[in-house]
């Protein structure tokens, strides 16, 4: 019961009711009530705008049940104004009302939070599948086209694997393939073509080398030059001035000096020197400037190139594809050359063998043995 009912209490009666205290300290306690829906159930029943209360759970009728206790108990005092306790227990009851709907507020803004931080997870997971999804597309269409292009390869035999003996047996053919003498002339020149490119490719990689080692020198001598030019410029603003032409300057700024023909043209011959001599340096120092920008802009062009030159032949060397089909390709040859060797070792055996037939049956020929011979032969 809050402190201010029982002072009011005690002002308008004078002495405390101590077992109408007594009654409203015993009223019942709730549990954790999660659900909005009773608590805004709870407060219409408090004001009797809803006075069914079926489905409500125990602990919130035994609540209301005490509202209703106290309210009862209230208006059995006899030494109270029955407006006055009609008043209390109205705004009694407006007071519970709005504590069970701030408490059926907060149910529902935590309820709407969790649902909000439980979309925005899963929104999260969406577009992190989405990316994920997004980016294997992307490496299925690189593959698929990497497979659809037409690969170039280049077929180099050692020495001494063109003609192997053979075993002689029919199934050394079971896997030959017949190719026609046109084809093999055509894989040939190809092969060379690719191998000249090759060479062409390797000569012009190390051309590029040597320019940019030779460009890497003069814009290091350019930058010498530089600073031997800012070096010589320092040692002119160094240099000392002589007396007389010190005594010379200070005397025209003050305004005091002499009208000396003779002086006045040695001085502008010296003021004209010194402005030539630095109109000449800035000069070298502009076409120095220019040179080594062209000389960047040189070597970025030709480090492009040579980046690219090497990274097709870094393709062309370390392909694994490539590598695999061309051993398989020379295991295959390799039995292919088998086969035919010992095809020829065998025909050659029956070449010998034919020619001792031959030559044994000559010489039977060449005996006479005698004869019946007819009249009509």
């Amino acid at each position: 019961v809050p402190a201010v009912w029982i002072e009011m209490t005690k002002r308008i009666t004078g002495v405390s009711n101590s077992n109408y205290l007594s009654s409203c300290r015993k009223m019942p306690k709730l549990k954790m009530i999660t659900v909005p829906a009773v608590w805004i159930e709870m407060a219409k029943r408090i004001t009797g705008v809803s006075p069914s209360s079926s489905f409500l759970p125990d602990d919130a009728i035994d609540v209301i049940k005490g509202v209703d206790l106290l309210d009862k108990q209230a208006f059995q005092m006899s030494n109270i104004d029955m407006k006055v306790v009609e008043f209390v227990t109205k705004n009694r009851r407006l007071r519970i009302e709005s504590d069970f709907k701030m408490r059926a507020a907060g149910l529902e803004i935590a309820e709407a939070e969790a649902t909000l931080q439980h979309h925005t997870r899963n929104v999260a997971l969406i577009k992190d599948n989405i990316l994920h999804l997004t980016n294997s597309i992307g490496r299925l269409l690189s593959n698929q086209n990497n497979l659809e292009q037409d690969p170039i390869i280049q077929l180099i035999l050692e020495q001494g694997q063109v003609e192997v003996d053979l075993t002689g047996h029919f199934e050394d053919f079971h896997d030959v393939q017949l190719i026609s003498k046109s084809k093999v002339d055509s894989a040939n020149n190809k092969v060379i073509s690719a191998g000249c490119q090759k060479m062409a490719e390797s000569e012009k990689v190390d051309r590029l080398k040597k320019i940019i080692q030779d460009e890497e020198w003069k814009q290091k001598e350019l930058k010498i030059s530089i600073e031997n030019l800012k070096t010589h410029i320092k040692r002119i603003e160094r240099t000392k001035i002589s007396r007389e032409t010190l005594e010379f300057l200070r005397n025209e700024e003050r305004g005091c000096v002499a009208k000396d023909a003779k002086t006045d043209h040695e001085a502008e011959a010296i003021v004209a020197y010194y402005r030539d001599k630095i109109g000449r340096v800035d000069a070298q120092l502009d076409v120095v400037q220019k040179q080594k920008d062209e000389t960047k802009a040189e070597i970025r062009r030709i480090n492009m190139t040579v980046r690219d030159v090497e990274e097709k032949h870094r393709e062309l060397i370390k392909d694994e594809a490539f590598k695999k089909k061309y051993e398989e390709d020379q295991k295959e040859r390799m039995k292919a050359l088998l086969k035919r060797c010992a095809l020829v070792q065998k025909i050659q055996n029956q070449v010998t063998r034919l020619e001792c037939l031959r030559s044994d049956l000559t010489a039977l020929r060449c005996k006479t043995y005698p004869v019946l011979k007819s009249k009509f032969v």
